[in-house]
């Protein structure tokens, strides 16, 4: 093959934009992950200008934000399943913390 014909695959800078634009975007999911919706993103314009990695772009938020709310809404079940204790002053229940969804998930480098 033509090196001229065949596509040429990301920069390490480029990589590294679009990752930190997905964590920025993963963060504020995380934040309020009920409130998030995929149609009111402002796509940035080196992600927009590629019809290929705006598709992939958003399928990738979409799912980390299904995964976000399905993670809040088990801990919610769990939550209200629980006996708390009785109110006694100094005593707090401890609720999971919603950061596991970000741990959880590999990261898995990105072809621009």
């Amino acid at each position: 093959t033509d090196r001229n014909t065949r596509r040429q695959r990301p920069t390490r800078t480029q990589k590294d934009a679009y990752n930190d634009v997905v964590r920025e975007f993963e963060t504020n999911i995380l934040h309020d992950p009920m409130g998030f919706d995929v149609e009111s993103v402002v796509i940035p314009r080196f992600i927009h200008e590629s019809p290929e990695l705006t598709m992939k772009f958003l399928k990738r938020l979409h799912r980390f934000a299904t995964e976000a709310r399905n993670s809040v809404d088990m801990q919610t079940a769990a939550t209200s399943n629980q006996s708390f204790p009785a109110a006694q002053p100094g005593v707090t229940a401890a609720l999971p913390d919603n950061s596991d969804v970000a741990k959880r998930r590999p990261r898995k480098l990105v072809s621009l």
